[in-house]
């Protein structure tokens, strides 16, 4: 018992670094590692490993593959070169990447994580 309660102690300390959840009181974050054991995240170490993105958006999966295209594949300049081009961000959440990536909706914010086997694209 006491190796699980240090294992949360963990995770819940990993999760106030890498996140802004400083307002959460002890059964917001209960209840968020609780979220997490759902998607398989027991530990601090598979938090930091599969943690992507948070978001706040009213579009937070259009939101979470622009950051993925922009920021982790590095293809804003090859986009920003295309004139005219028309992404639709949500479609490519819901043909490409959701299978890929699990979302946590808590405390009115987006919490996106690889799905643990290194998050295959589809390409």
């Amino acid at each position: 018992m006491t190796a699980q309660l240090n294992t949360t102690q963990a995770l819940a300390s990993k999760v106030s670094e890498l996140l802004d959840v400083c307002s959460w009181d002890t059964e917001e974050m209960a209840g968020f590692i609780t979220e997490l054991h759902l998607i398989n995240i027991t530990t601090a170490e598979e938090f930091e490993d599969r943690f992507v993105f948070e978001t706040r958006d009213y579009r937070p999966h259009r939101d979470f593959v622009q950051y993925l295209v922009w920021e982790v594949f590095g293809w804003a300049d090859d986009i920003a070169e295309l004139k005219g081009l028309v992404i639709d961000w949500d479609a490519s959440w819901s043909l490409n990447y959701r299978n890929h990536y699990d979302c946590i909706y808590y405390d009115q914010a987006h919490f996106y994580f690889n799905d643990g086997l290194q998050a295959r694209l589809p390409y």
